[in-house]
């Protein structure tokens, strides 16, 4: 978390967090709350991606699953 706020930018919409193997799923909601913008991850935003290709409306984390395309 603490390195994740140190990159935040106040002029950033958003905050992205690369690294496949980066376990950033569990404190995406905490970060979003605590910057006030969405908080997007390699893993978080594949499985999302996944999800919309196969036209399969599903939850996950942060503010990225509150948007559907389908």
């Amino acid at each position: 978390i603490e390195a994740a706020l140190a990159a935040d930018d106040p002029r950033a919409e958003a905050l992205f967090l690369s690294c496949t193997a980066l376990p950033a799923v569990p404190v995406i909601e905490r970060l979003e709350k605590m910057l006030g913008k969405p908080v997007l991850s390699s893993n978080q935003v594949s499985f999302w991606s996944m999800l919309d290709m196969a036209g399969i409306s599903g939850n996950g984390p942060g503010e990225l699953f509150k948007v559907r395309r389908w």
